[in-house]
């Protein structure tokens, strides 16, 4: 084993090795009078080079000398390991936070202290008078960065905590967590055009929580757009579930007002596009834009401004669905630090593979729809992105999803159509049941979401929903009233128009089948999207209830 530069002072170690199985390196340097640690992950692999910066670098930090590196496997097993090369190095310190590349269109800004995620877009044409930056960068989850969910709590092992006044799940994010602290910039390259970032993300419901998980991504300015590729490495051995993932995660500033996209069936021809002039966030007119026709290539999609036709362009090959809204959506702001926001992410109901990369491209472009349609259009095959496909055996959801009508929650392939808001969700393994925990008294409820199997079932063919649930007769009421949101045709998120009222669910420990005529609602016409239920309508802390199957019929 050689090692160079052991003795003089350094921010980056790189490692030339082989291993067969993942690895956790811990590298202590000395730092003024202290023995300092700094933990790294590496990636299976035959002729593996690794590089990671220590985490002071960006704070002017140095370290004097190598003391020592320790390495175990990150899975427990048994490892064939043999290091070839050790080498440490000085780099040249930053002179600001943000790094920029430029050229004579784009300026494009990329905030290390928040994970290497994309802070500042400027077309310098100067088309608006004072709007420059287009991303919003309000907070770390703002940004246009990578976002990924996986597992839900584990019992003895994984505490996801709380956010936005529910139950969590797995998240690593990027740009940092809710609480403000940034992820870790892990390496970086840069040349003229081009910016290779690797970071490590935080969880975004845990204070300060880093994660077992890299993203990577390499940021290329060309004359017409840019050029983003992106690699993700989960280190945590969980098995996750499949879940709806950002891909990426996008914020702008809220003046761009007006979202628009291609969800015909003839793509890249020039065919119309649907205008959406008046989205909301999180309510009836936001969440879920758009799911792509089965045969539409053409997955771009611009938020723009309604005054001046000038906006922001994002084209992601091979996703299903747009999903986002705006933030305050009566206010139009030019400020890139408002709290108002136009949001989009483009979405796969995907699997993360722990020790598995995934990897995805985007473009961006800038301008008028027009332009922006057209530079997507000359680039329309720059990247395969197989990973995003339906035939990814690696991520996607399997065949035995594709057609389904009774979501069967013994069997864990179903478990990805549920999201769950205000309760915590764990599977039974003695009931074969999901268990829906109230944390504390509220509005508690679980969507069952029926796009994920990529078959589009139609509402008159399924006027009954079944649901075969469980109350315990400890809970803190006899009875229990419901409320079932179901969303069909143009009813695309939960609506008042589109609630029934259920009385009566009984808490005496038995199974029931709540059963409910869907097709008394006017709002239960055409292709199915989800069906909102919130179980309990005035819960108590600790409240609970089993659910076995949900079937329509």
């Amino acid at each position: 084993m050689k090692i160079f530069g052991g003795n003089r002072p350094f921010h980056r170690v790189t490692l030339r090795y082989t291993s067969t199985e993942p690895l956790k390196l811990t590298v202590t340097g000395k730092e003024g009078d202290n023995n300092v640690t700094n933990a790294f992950f590496l990636e299976a692999a035959q002729d593996g080079v690794f590089s990671g910066i220590i985490e002071s670098y960006l704070y002017g930090g140095t370290a004097k000398k190598l003391v020592s590196f320790d390495v175990e496997t990150c899975n427990g097993k048994t490892a064939d390991f043999a290091v070839k090369e050790i080498k440490t190095e000085r780099l040249k310190q930053l002179e600001d936070y943000t790094v920029y590349l430029e050229n004579d269109r784009f300026k494009l800004g990329i905030q290390m202290l928040w994970g290497g995620t994309i802070s500042y877009l400027e077309d310098k044409r100067g088309q608006v008078e004072g709007l420059t930056n287009l991303v919003n960068r309000h907070d770390t989850g703002r940004l246009i960065q990578q976002s990924y969910y996986g597992t839900g709590y584990i019992e003895g092992i994984y505490d996801p905590g709380t956010a936005f006044g529910t139950a969590w799940k797995y998240n690593p994010v990027q740009g940092g967590d809710q609480f403000g602290n940034g992820g870790r910039l892990i390496d970086y390259s840069l040349s003229k055009n081009t910016l290779y970032i690797k970071s490590q993300p935080c969880d975004w419901a845990q204070n300060a929580s880093r994660m077992p998980f890299y993203t990577e991504n390499t940021y290329t300015l060309a004359h017409d757009h840019i050029r983003v590729d992106n690699r993700a490495v989960d280190f945590s051995g969980y098995e996750h579930t499949y879940e709806s993932q950002e891909l990426p995660a996008v914020y702008l500033v809220s003046y761009l007002d007006s979202f628009v996209c291609y969800n015909g069936e003839k793509p890249w021809t020039g065919d119309e596009l649907t205008v959406y002039p008046d989205l909301d966030f999180w309510g009836p007119r936001g969440t879920q834009i758009a799911y792509f026709k089965e045969h539409n290539t053409e997955t771009w999609c611009a938020w723009y401004s309604s005054d001046d036709d000038f906006g922001f362009g994002l084209y992601v090959p091979n996703v299903d669905s747009l999903g986002g809204g705006r933030f305050q959506e009566t206010v139009r702001s030019k400020s890139d630090v408002d709290e108002s926001t136009s949001q989009v992410s483009p979405g796969n109901i995907l699997r993360m593979t722990a020790y598995t990369p995934i990897e995805f491209s985007y473009l961006l472009a800038t301008g008028s729809v027009e332009e922006i349609r057209g530079v997507f259009t000359e680039n329309k095959a720059f990247a395969e992105n197989a990973d995003l496909r339906k035939d990814s055996i690696d991520y996607r959801l399997p065949s035995a999803l594709q057609e389904v009508t009774t979501i069967d929650f013994a069997d864990s392939l179903h478990r990805a159509m549920y999201t769950p808001v205000n309760c915590a969700v764990s599977h039974d393994e003695t009931q074969k049941a999901l268990k829906l925990s109230t944390n504390s008294g509220g509005n508690v409820m679980v969507t069952f979401n029926y796009l994920v199997t990529g078959f589009h079932l139609q509402a008159e063919d399924y006027p009954t929903l079944r649901i075969e649930y469980m109350i315990p007769k400890e809970n803190s009421a006899e009875t229990y009233n419901s409320e079932i949101y179901a969303c069909a045709g143009e009813t695309v998120n939960p609506t008042a128009e589109a609630m029934i009222w259920i009385e009566g669910l009984v808490a005496d420990g038995q199974y029931h089948t709540l059963e409910v005529n869907l097709s008394q609602s006017p709002y239960w016409r055409g292709e199915i999207h989800r069906i909102r239920f919130d179980y309990f309508n005035a819960p108590a802390a600790g409240d609970v209830m089993y659910l076995k199957n949900v079937s329509l019929g």
